[in-house]
């Protein structure tokens, strides 16, 4: 068996709370706050931090997101204010550990 050592950075995606921290370092790279999918869409007045908004997602007018992640096609309502969360539209049942709120499917971003 041969090992072979390696000047690499590396980025442990386990949980969501990895996944978010190893997109915001390397849009930080990018010099931006947050990762955006091209089709995403931050309303006027919205507050958009240290955040993952996937294909589709939006966030509505005054918003405050903070520390989350926001699925495909999920719709954050206007005026609402969300820290340390993921959310995602409602296409089924509930996950365990998910609550309905404002109509979309939250959960804990964990540690």
């Amino acid at each position: 068996m041969r090992i072979a050592a390696v000047d690499a950075v590396f980025h442990d995606v386990g949980t969501p709370a990895d996944y978010l921290r190893t997109n915001l370092t390397l849009a930080a790279r990018e010099g931006a706050l947050a990762s955006l999918a091209p089709a995403s869409q931050i309303d006027d007045g919205a507050t958009v931090t240290d955040a993952i908004l996937w294909e589709g997602a939006r966030v509505g007018r005054g918003v405050t997101l903070r520390r989350s992640i926001v699925t495909d096609g999920a719709h954050v309502p206007d005026g609402t204010s969300w820290d340390n969360a993921i959310m995602r539209r409602v296409d089924g049942p509930l996950a365990p550990g998910e609550s309905l709120v404002h109509g979309l499917a939250v959960s804990p971003l964990g540690a």
